[in-house]
């Protein structure tokens, strides 16, 4: 069975023996960080039962913190989906939507090209990346983000996620199967802060943003100036005529971990052929090298 990566429309197809092994390891990791299976509360699977299958298994969920919502929208991971419930107030507490509805956003993993993660001490969000090809319903267009996340619930649901759709399954010549958690390589290159530093500065690029935070912010981790950032919407990348794709010709791409940026490179490389690369790790392990840096620094003093 081939199971190299292709897409349709911007979404790969052909994955799904790939994303049941992305299940199965996202199940041994939480088994080994030795959290427990899921289990709904009453209030919960009130909301769930109608849409859950017979077979559907919860992996994890996550929700809003009552702070941030009396009607807290839910994360719910399972063996075959992402659903993201948005529960009116009386549907939530009643069971009964008597003025407004709960609404669902169903998500098949293979639709999510990333998930990044807002870290804050106490509270996180957690934003969820699909193929702007995909009509996923307006509710998930129009709030991908879910705000209020209690941090450690949202690295756990955006490890389990993460864990789902990188967990490649490539064939080898002699029949078996390597997995492994990294993108099938279709051209695509990863570089480190001073390779890639480097190429834009040879070839006049540029570094392209696809997160949140202004470019200044960026810019100071990155080492380069802001006017050398340029920011994109990752969710428009679908429709990109071929001029925008050959605009990021040699840039290189930074996301939050490095693997919303690859799943950009790839994409566009199998489109229109386009050489982009992507930063290694992302602004996460440049904050984080610098963290250990700084430790290095003062248990030397």
């Amino acid at each position: 069975m081939d199971t190299s990566a292709r897409f349709e429309n911007g979404i790969e197809v052909g994955g799904e023996t790939r994303i049941h092994q992305g299940v199965h390891k996202a199940k041994s990791s939480l088994k080994e960080r030795g959290i427990p299976r899921y289990q709904h509360s009453p209030r919960c699977m009130k909301l769930l039962q109608h849409i859950l299958y017979k077979d559907e298994e919860t992996l994890l969920e996550a929700k809003q913190h009552p702070l941030q919502s009396i009607s807290p929208v839910r994360m719910v991971a399972t063996n075959k989906r992402l659903i993201l419930v948005y529960p009116s107030f009386w549907g939530l507490w009643t069971g009964y939507d008597l003025i407004s509805p709960t609404t669902y956003a169903i998500l098949p993993y293979k639709y999510i090209i990333g998930v990044s993660m807002s870290r804050g001490k106490m509270l996180s969000s957690v934003k969820i990346h699909t193929s702007g090809s995909v009509d996923t319903g307006s509710e998930v267009k129009d709030t991908s983000e879910v705000h209020g996340i209690k941090t450690m619930n949202a690295i756990e649901m955006t490890k389990v996620l993460e864990e789902i759709i990188e967990y490649i399954e490539e064939p080898s010549q002699n029949g078996n199967h390597r997995l492994h958690h990294e993108v099938h390589d279709m051209g695509h290159s990863v570089l480190n802060l001073a390779d890639a530093k480097k190429l834009v500065s040879d070839r006049a690029t540029k570094f392209v943003w696809v997160g949140i935070e202004p470019t200044q912010y960026v810019g100071r981790l990155l080492g380069v100036p802001k006017e050398h950032i340029i920011v994109i919407n990752p969710t428009k990348i679908n429709s990109y005529s071929e001029e925008e794709a050959a605009a990021l010709e040699g840039s290189v791409i930074v996301s939050y971990d490095g693997i919303l940026s690859m799943h950009i490179s790839v994409f566009l490389k199998y489109k229109f052929g386009t050489d982009i690369y992507s930063l290694e790790g992302g602004i996460d392990q440049i904050i984080e090298e610098a963290r250990l840096k700084n430790n290095d620094a003062y248990a030397r003093q």
